[in-house]
């Protein structure tokens, strides 16, 4: 594993300090609403991100899971399968997208889509990393972390094939 680590993208300092950063901005966007927002962490990528992010918040926050699924090994299939979602329970409801990262576009198209869809009365996102690329669908992300190369990281929930994602530190996939 020596190898893995020696290409830090993002140290495990530099992920407190966003996620301190992004906390402030959500915080303060929302105010005292804060309570009434419920989180929707998208597994398994974003689950270490969205729990040490929503531990920074006020309040007890709602947290939903799901799963919303468009990569087989490093490339996107260009479809995406979305499931875990009770849609009775976001009826009329604020949610705040927990996602990992912004590449494609196309998985928070989907899962906003679909929560709109099903009844969500606002939805936004927020992502750790956003990838300075041209995204083949672009968004308005509301929160994001931290902007980074175009390249396949691994680390802290990121993943390969379902490898890596317990290593600290966010770094590139060795060849």
């Amino acid at each position: 594993m020596g190898i893995v680590t020696q290409n830090v993208v993002v140290s495990q300092t530099d992920i407190r300090h966003t996620l301190d950063a992004l906390a402030r901005q959500i915080a303060h966007h929302y105010g005292p609403r804060i309570k009434d927002v419920q989180y929707t962490i998208v597994l398994e990528g974003a689950r270490r991100f969205g729990h040490d992010l929503l531990k920074r918040l006020p309040d007890q926050p709602q947290i939903n899971y799901c799963t919303a699924t468009s990569y087989q090994g490093t490339l996107s299939t260009g479809t995406v399968k979305i499931e875990g979602i009770d849609t009775k329970q976001i009826k009329h409801k604020n949610l705040l997208i927990v996602d990992d990262i912004y590449d494609t576009g196309r998985t928070l198209t989907a899962l906003k889509n679909y929560l709109t869809d099903h009844g969500a009365s606002d939805v936004k996102m927020a992502v750790l990393l956003e990838k300075q690329r041209p995204h083949e669908i672009p968004l308005h992300i509301d929160f994001i972390g931290r902007q980074v190369q175009n390249l396949f990281l691994i680390g802290y929930g990121l993943d390969h094939n379902g490898q890596y994602r317990d290593l600290n530190d966010i770094t590139v996939l060795p060849d």
